[in-house]
């Protein structure tokens, strides 16, 4: 399970589910994402049970991370209360970066083909299921010798 794969992977999935759950960090991602004139403002929020959300995640972060830095390391998200949110935890090196771009382009691989092969099962099934379909309708037809 990717979650398990690397602290840099946890680091931003852990990081976009405290995007999504406080509004003012959201404002505030989104506040530092048009000031970089960056196209997109709000990180995504992976699901346990859908793989390819990871990817979605890390695309996101890749598009984000002039961003995510500056966010992170902002005093008000950095308090030393127990219940705060303490954002500088999730700050990535260069070469976790690195590391996550080059893991998205493998993961984006993977959806594609997965992907692709989903489609051609559809396909191969559709295929099936007219055969089946007239094979039936032939069958209920009734007998006539001439």
């Amino acid at each position: 399970m990717l979650f398990l794969l690397t602290p840099r992977i946890s680091k931003i999935l852990n990081l976009s589910q405290k995007v999504f759950h406080s509004p003012t960090v959201r404002a505030e991602l989104a506040r530092l994402a048009r000031d970089e004139n960056l196209k997109s403002e709000v990180l995504v929020r992976p699901v346990k049970t859908r793989w390819n959300t990871v990817c979605m995640v890390l695309e996101r972060a890749i598009q984000l991370r002039d961003a995510l830095t500056p966010l992170c390391v902002m005093a008000q998200f950095n308090t030393s209360a127990s219940r705060g949110l303490r954002l500088k935890r999730f700050v990535l090196s260069d070469d976790d970066w690195t590391f996550v771009e080059q893991l998205h382009s493998l993961l984006e691989v993977r959806g594609a083909l997965h992907l692709n092969y989903c489609r051609a099962l559809h396909y191969l099934f559709t295929a099936i299921l007219g055969s089946i379909s007239k094979t039936c309708t032939a069958l209920k037809a009734p007998y006539s010798p001439y």
